[in-house]
């Protein structure tokens, strides 16, 4: 029983595709889009006893909103892919190919998860073999789950694995451990021959009862030669909002979080948590949730492929749970063209384009081609007679051929931003925070900060540079700094608006006395390091426009 199972990754079939070595990555563009992969899983013929092998996988991609799916590239891939994930850091999708041979009679099973590199048009490229967890003398076997995957912002891809120490049939026993695995920057490697990966401890917590029994089904159905249960965990995705691997266990209507190994420690055990849905949360039929994704705002939307129905969860934000959820779509015929022939049996798993960082990462956007960018905040008004000071802005990222906006950061951006600008000399975003506002009791202007120009980098965090001065003035005149307009050029210089006005009155004429408009000029070369600002401020140069 040496090489007994392969648990969650069963495709017990020997992939012979032909696959192309030179690919293409995925447009910039695709920022902000949704992929799913879909195959037909392994079978037995019940009546002959016949096993039928896992079909190849297509690609589609997935409008979110509604869940209609679109074919990308001609035919199938040539494999079954599953662990679908995509690195925002290169452009590809990544999926896990699993080879596993086996035989029933004795048992045995040889399990081989390989990683592939996936191009626009659906071509691949084998990266190479991934290797399992360590395993003991005395241990049966240690296998990876090719079926669930994901990827963070920084390119490092994330899968299950476990080592079996002992199992038995009858009486149903499994010992085993629960690992996270972790390949590092997967846009560095190579086709290689195996590809090696860090494993964390994934301790189970309450979700003990759960996985256990998950584990033990996945091993009789191995060894017994019958079809894999689609219950329990078939695709995980990172929630924007605390960082987490999550997942839902329709079976048991339980919500599945664990956060990401510490890197720096990677023996550090994490904590898997399971949290019951709310109250009233409907009872599905559907079983199997294969093709699982967040939206910036903490929405999270899966794909069931057996009922052919695809959900939206609302605001997966506080408690680890989700609070309502919404039957979006029910197919009513196959994906795609040519078309598989049924929803029945069918794998699935997902990936999301916009992978949102929630910790600054102090690094330059990869570049502006085919991306603008936009700031969005609630203007500042009086309601009741009382002031009510601008929200903070948050950042997007917008499609110029479509129009639509994807939040870059699930956060705001912690100040009041205007006059957003793209330095091609550095490739960060740059904008201004005036924070000048005025008492109209009295008509003083109220200083709460001086104008600063602030740095964004590519995960839509601020630090500032510097305060800068603003026009010089007489007597009672005020000099303000009209964020709302800036622009940069290629040399990475900022130009805003600034005007000089005269005094400020309580009441109409609210300003008197003559106006001045100025351009004024940051050079980029006076735009220091956030980390050591100056504590005399820069100072602009300011044109007089007549």
């Amino acid at each position: 029983m040496k090489q007994l199972l392969t648990t969650l990754s069963l495709a017990l079939t020997v992939a012979t595709a032909s696959l192309a070595q030179t690919i293409l990555p995925f447009d910039i563009a695709t920022k902000g889009k949704y992929y799913a992969v879909f195959g037909p899983q392994e079978q037995t013929d019940l009546a002959t006893n016949t096993y039928i092998p896992a079909l190849p996988s297509k690609l589609y991609e997935v409008d979110a909103a509604s869940g209609a799916l679109s074919k990308i590239g001609e035919g199938d891939m040539g494999v079954h892919v599953n662990g679908l994930a995509y690195n925002g850091v290169d452009n590809f999708l990544y999926g896990i190919v699993d080879t596993t041979s086996g035989s029933f009679a004795p048992p045995s099973v040889r399990q081989q998860a390989v990683m592939y590199r996936i191009g626009k048009n659906a071509q691949l490229l084998r990266m190479g073999q991934i290797k399992p967890p360590a395993t003991a003398p005395t241990d049966v076997t240690s296998a990876i789950f090719s079926f669930v995957g994901e990827m963070d912002a920084a390119g490092n891809y994330y899968f299950p694995a476990i080592v079996v120490h002992s199992y038995s049939i009858a009486p149903s026993a499994i010992d085993y451990d629960l690992f996270i695995g972790r390949i590092a920057r997967t846009d560095l490697i190579d086709s290689k021959p195996e590809i090696l990966a860090t494993y964390t401890l994934m301790r189970k917590g309450n979700c003990s009862a759960l996985i256990d029994a998950y584990v033990l089904a996945y091993c009789q159905a191995i060894l017994l030669g019958t079809p894999r249960p689609n219950g329990g965990i078939q695709d995980w995705a990172i929630n924007p909002y605390d960082g987490k691997l999550w997942s839902y266990i329709a079976d048991d209507k339980q919500f599945f979080s664990v956060p990401l190994p510490d890197t720096a420690s990677p023996a550090t055990p994490v904590d898997i948590t399971c949290t019951p849905a709310p109250v009233g949360y409907p009872d599905l039929t559907s079983s199997e949730f294969g093709a699982v994704f967040f939206t910036p705002r903490g929405d999270m939307f899966a794909i069931d492929p057996d009922n052919a129905r695809y959900y939206q969860f609302d605001n997966c934000t506080t408690n680890a749970f989700c609070n309502n959820l919404t039957l979006v779509r029910e197919y009513t015929q196959a994906f795609g063209n040519p078309a598989f022939p049924t929803f029945l049996n069918l794998r699935a798993d997902g990936a999301s384009t916009l992978k949102v960082p929630i910790t600054p990462t102090d690094e330059p956007f990869a570049g502006c081609t085919g991306s603008q960018f936009s700031l969005f905040s609630e203007s500042d008004k009086i309601v009741a007679g009382s002031y009510s000071y601008p929200s903070n802005a948050k950042l997007y990222s917008v499609d110029p051929s479509t129009g639509a906006i994807n939040q870059i950061s699930v956060n705001d951006t912690g100040k009041r931003l205007d006059g957003l600008a793209f330095s091609a000399a550095d490739r960060f975003l740059y904008a201004t925070s005036d924070s000048t506002w005025a008492d109209f009791t009295t008509g003083t202007p109220i200083l709460q900060e001086e104008a600063a120009l602030y740095r964004i980098d590519n995960a839509g965090f601020v630090k500032k540079v510097q305060n800068f001065k603003r026009p010089g003035t007489n007597g009672s005149e005020q000099s303000v700094i009209l964020a709302q307009a800036a622009d940069m050029d290629a040399d990475g210089n900022y130009y805003f608006l600034a005007a000089v006005v005269g005094k400020v009155n309580a009441t109409a004429p609210f300003v008197t006395g003559g106006n001045t408009l100025y351009i004024g000029k940051i050079n980029g070369a006076s735009i220091k390091n956030p980390s050591l600002p100056l504590a005399s401020g820069l100072s602009p140069t300011y044109y007089k426009i007549n």
